[in-house]
């Protein structure tokens, strides 16, 4: 390859493994670089941004909540001033403006937890075809589910479909072991199914 190309291949991640086996196995760098200032997030960095609270149970006193909307109550679906999620609101388009719901966030303030992205993490669910975990809804889910998939205690597997997926980017903040996750991409795609995540 030209070097002008190798300059940039190595980063974050390196696109240099970006490669598919004869047998549609994947060759593609697992985690992020060490000492990376960007990445996308883990699940489990994902699932503590979307459901941890330091002060669930009062000042101190942390725990998880059930749904991304600081509540053990399923987010709604409807537009601005009617609902808290764009979930099935796919009639307002094809793209959904992010922030449309600014009172609606997780403990750690983030945007869109429900009704984003049903979004793509780091983590792997199956090494041998390095399909990654998916977290949540997308405006095109059927509002029918989001009990389901905005629920803390199931999981969707990459292997499946998804309805508008993307990712959300995460960085180091200066406090010791913090981080922060932040801007959601979208795309779209067909309907997927949910696992419910064992004890």
């Amino acid at each position: 390859r030209a070097p002008e190309r190798a300059a940039f291949e190595s980063g974050v991640y390196d696109t240099s493994t970006f490669t598919q086996n004869p047998d549609g196995t994947w060759n593609d760098q697992i985690a992020h670089t060490p000492g990376s200032r960007y990445w996308i997030p883990t699940f489990d960095q994902t699932f503590k941004a979307f459901y941890y609270d330091p002060n669930r149970y009062g000042d101190g006193l942390d725990g998880y909540w059930m749904f991304p909307n600081r509540s053990n109550t399923p987010p709604v679906a409807g537009p601005p001033g009617i609902g808290t999620t764009n979930v099935g609101n796919g009639t307002f388009g094809p793209y959904m403006s992010s922030g449309l719901y600014p009172d609606i966030t997780t403990p750690w303030g983030l945007l869109d937890a429900s009704g984003g992205a049903v979004e793509w993490t780091e983590s792997l669910y199956s090494d041998h075809f390095r399909t990654r975990y998916y977290m949540g809804s997308a405006a095109g889910t059927d509002p029918a589910f989001i009990p389901f998939f905005d629920r803390a205690d199931w999981f969707n597997p990459g292997a499946d479909p998804v309805v508008g997926y993307g990712f959300r980017v995460a960085s180091l903040v200066p406090s010791p072991g913090a981080y922060i996750v932040g801007a959601c991409a979208l795309s779209c795609a067909p309907r997927r199914r949910r696992q419910r995540r064992g004890a």
